[in-house]
């Protein structure tokens, strides 16, 4: 019966929008070890400016020293790589002493300044945070996350712990004094797992850019954050130039695909659903028709409208579950397509699987209720005479 292979396709379609949903509610809910509301995010620009490459990093300082100084500012930290933003920087690196042919581990990198741990409530387990006394002339420092240490065998307190960085095509291998541990964080994707994270001092740079990126929190609203911003930096100078972004808006946009599959996924869900509800309702209309004389018979010699009700709505059951059997099967055999596209779920998730053949049994028991409540109602004479 070409309803009853329709209702087996939509048994397996009506899973799909469950999972993507689920998936896309676990990774909105999933803690990435910073807090992500609440951060605004200054992209800075004084190229303008023509500065020399020996001036910037203390220009850099003022600007953070004149946006820390607003109203309504909690804190504000400069960042290179914002985490889930997509950019990522890895290198490998081994812990001194054991040599370049000792146990190599790949970490990933990035570079912050003074406030950004702050800015970000990244929590510091141990050391200190980077300051301004970290310049291009001292010894080179890095904070790790937990990730880190662990993989390189530091143990729980890394602090003053060096590890050495290879050597890249515009840098030469490199050693790193440990300052401070963090936290695990995620780095460029929700889905991935933590992984080893070296952060090193943005002050130290030795070719700093004449851009910053400032994320700043603030007590006040983002407009007021905003609009205090760029006059303060107006004042500095008119040919600085910034634009803004809501950091939580950035990690959002990072979930486009989930939240594209969700909602495509959904609207198909809903549509099959009511395909399906239309089908069943025409079939079981079609199966009244038949035995109209049956049940002008059964109503003749006594039979209670309940029971004729209850007798279409048991046919309508036994095609619901036909159909929900083969949509199961179906599903089992193909849901692990999209193990790929699920976060924090399993394609054969039982619970979402009950909670669709739930939904369908509702939109079925629906479909069918009309017809048999009609059925119920049928002239017993006039039933009996119809051919």
């Amino acid at each position: 019966m070409l309803w009853l292979r329709t209702w087996r396709w939509r048994s397996f379609c009506s899973l799909d929008p469950l999972l993507f949903s689920a998936s896309l509610r676990n990774l909105l809910s999933l803690d990435p070890g910073f807090e992500r509301n609440g951060v605004q995010v200054s992209e800075i620009d004084f190229r303008r400016l023509k500065m020399p490459a020996a001036q910037r990093v203390d220009f850099k300082r003022g600007l953070l020293q004149k946006i820390r100084a607003i109203p309504g500012a909690v804190s504000a930290g400069e960042i290179d790589l914002l985490p889930l933003d997509g950019g990522s920087s890895s290198n490998a690196v081994w812990k001194e002493g054991d040599g370049a042919s000792g146990s190599k581990v790949e970490a990933n990198f990035a570079s912050f300044g003074e406030g950004y741990l702050k800015t970000m409530d990244i929590p510091l387990l141990a050391g200190r945070d980077f300051n301004d006394g970290d310049r291009k002339d001292a010894t080179n420092i890095a904070i790790v996350n937990q990730t880190f240490a662990r993989r390189l065998g530091l143990g729980v307190n890394p602090i003053a712990a060096r590890f050495i960085r290879e050597a890249k095509p515009s840098e030469q291998e490199k050693a790193f004094e440990i300052v401070g541990l963090v936290s695990d964080t995620k780095y460029k994707s929700l889905w991935e797992g933590f992984r080893p994270i070296a952060f090193l001092s943005i002050n130290q740079d030795g070719e700093p850019d004449p851009a910053a990126q400032i994320v700043i929190r603030s007590s006040l609203p983002a407009q007021h954050t905003t609009a205090a911003v760029r006059d303060t930096l107006a004042r500095i100078n008119p040919m600085i130039t910034t634009n803004f972004h809501s950091y939580a808006t950035t990690v959002e946009e990072g979930l486009l695909r989930e939240r594209l599959m969700a909602r495509l996924s959904g609207f198909f869900g809903v549509l099959g659903a009511l395909l399906s509800a239309v089908g069943l309702y025409g079939v079981m209309t079609y199966l009244v028709a038949r035995r109209t004389n049956e049940i002008g018979v059964r109503l003749a010699l006594g039979a209670a409208n309940s029971s004729i009700v209850a007798l279409i709505l048991r046919q309508a059951g036994l095609l619901l579950l036909f159909g929900v059997t083969g949509g199961a099967v179906l599903t089992f055999a193909l849901a692990g397509a999209a193990k790929s596209l699920l976060f924090g779920l399993k394609p054969f998730d039982l619970p979402t699987l009950a909670v669709a053949i739930t939904l369908l049994s509702a939109v079925a028991a629906l479909a069918s209720y009309l017809p048999a409540r009609r059925a119920s109602r049928i002239e017993p004479l006039r039933a009996i005479r119809e051919e």
